[in-house]
């Protein structure tokens, strides 16, 4: 397998794979076949690197003690956990991380924010799942893992494909999920209509995550005719 690069009508070049068309077929002429991702869709992952304090354990418990049932897991009933001072250091470095994605993810032309919105705990017990679902009204939305499970994953669900085709064997193009593996203080950034879910936690655990929307703020475009200030 080798790789060449793409240009594409606006002059930059991606690297697109090139593979012999033998290793997908049988082909004594070995003509070359390409192909290569069309906007690819970003999961943006960061660690905190410390140990949480004695204070953001004592509100994350605090919290516990105040949920709503969801359909098959509870949430917080506070839906603004990340304003309360206990969770100001995780805020801070959550809202560092946003400013990373606009920096070097959108690169925006203009001065914009990617700000907070909502912001949750989900505690997901044992025999308990978090049914598959996107956000609405949001832009980004991100998950913080204040106790995850031994092996825990987030799921994510293809939801552009109009068969389900059954396969050999999984790769980017033809796989419907992916288990991304997940850990204790760890963040997750992705795209709000991206459907996602957890599987049911087999442990005697409690899974514990801080979920949160955002939206944009600022100048998107100056483009005629679509220019947008929010």
């Amino acid at each position: 397998m080798t790789y060449e690069d793409t240009t594409a009508r606006d002059g930059t070049t991606s690297q697109a794979t090139t593979i012999w068309a033998e290793e997908l077929i049988e082909d004594e002429e070995m003509e070359k076949v390409s192909y290569f991702s069309l906007f690819p869709k970003l999961v943006y992952s960061s660690f905190l690197g410390r140990d949480f304090t004695g204070t953001e354990k004592e509100y994350t418990e605090i919290l516990s003690r105040n949920t709503n049932r969801n359909s098959s897991n509870s949430i917080s009933q506070n839906i603004n956990v990340l304003e309360h001072p206990a969770y100001a250091d995780i805020k801070n470095w959550i809202i560092k991380n946003l400013n990373n994605y606009r920096d070097n993810i959108l690169n925006p032309k203009f001065d914009m924010e990617i700000y907070l919105t909502e912001s949750w705990v989900n505690y997901t017990n044992q025999n308990e799942q978090h049914h598959p679902h996107k956000h609405s009204n949001s832009y980004l939305s991100g998950v913080f893992y204040l106790n995850a499970i031994d092996d825990d994953t987030i799921q994510f669900f293809q939801d552009e494909n109009l068969f389900d085709i059954e396969t050999n064997k999984y790769n980017l193009y033809n796989c419907p999920t992916w288990n991304y593996p997940v850990s204790t203080g760890q963040l997750i950034l992705f795209p709000s209509g991206i459907r996602h879910g957890v599987p049911m936690n087999p442990q005697n655990k409690t899974r514990i995550s801080l979920a949160f929307n955002t939206f944009l703020k600022g100048k998107i475009s100056d483009t005629r005719t679509i220019g947008l200030k929010i």
